[in-house]
Order: structure tokens, then C-alpha cells, then sequence
């Protein structure tokens, strides 16, 4: 059996009766009714615009843009719980700074 080419004229009338339906608030069983289609007409087109769309998004290219970092003297800031701040200069030793915080944190309010 040979494969149907999709009719984009027919997608673009799904994709708004779709779209109606989600913003009418009805239910499936109710907004085929009053459209005058069938439940399983529904249910394919739901599904096979879904399926669409996740072909279309996963085909599409990432798209990768250069990220420049200037380096910085600022200090970084560590907020601890309780409020407490700790500003610590480029270069610092990660140890020094793991050792300070587990002895803040120790602190008693």
C-alpha cells in the first residue's frame, strides 16, 4: 500500500480545530459534536499532529551562538542560610572555602 503525502491544507484545518477545542474548554466528546466529527477522526489527527510536531522539532538544527567571558576581578558571593554573605576574591582555594562555609553553617542563629 503506498504512503499518502500529507495535505497541508488538511493539517492547517486540524491544527485549528484544534486549537478550538483546547480553547473551548469542552470535552473531546462534547466538541465533536456540536464540529460534527467523528471521535476517531479526532484522535488521529490529535495524535498525528503531535507526532509531527516532535518530528519537526527534533530535526531542526541546534543553533549554537559564541559565548566571549571577560574574566572579572569582582568577588564571588556565597549566600548562606540566615542571611550571611561571603565575598571571595578571584584565585581562592576551593578547600579553604568548603572548610569556612561547613563552619558557618555550624554556627548557632
Amino acid at each position: 500500500m503506498p504512503t499518502r503525502r500529507p495535505d497541508p491544507a488538511r493539517e492547517r484545518l486540524w491544527r485549528k480545530r484544534l486549537a478550538r477545542w483546547k480553547a473551548s474548554g469542552l470535552k473531546v466528546r462534547e466538541f465533536c459534536d456540536r464540529e460534527g466529527v467523528t471521535r476517531t477522526a479526532f484522535a488521529h489527527w490529535r495524535k498525528e499532529i503531535a507526532a509531527r510536531d516532535a518530528r519537526r522539532a527534533g530535526s531542526a538544527e541546534p543553533v549554537f551562538v559564541p559565548v566571549h567571558l571577560k574574566p572579572t576581578s569582582d568577588p564571588l558571593e556565597v549566600a548562606l542560610p540566615g542571611g550571611r554573605v561571603v565575598r571571595v576574591p578571584p584565585g581562592f582555594d576551593p578547600a579553604h572555602l568548603r572548610a569556612v562555609v561547613a563552619a558557618l553553617e555550624d554556627l548557632a542563629c
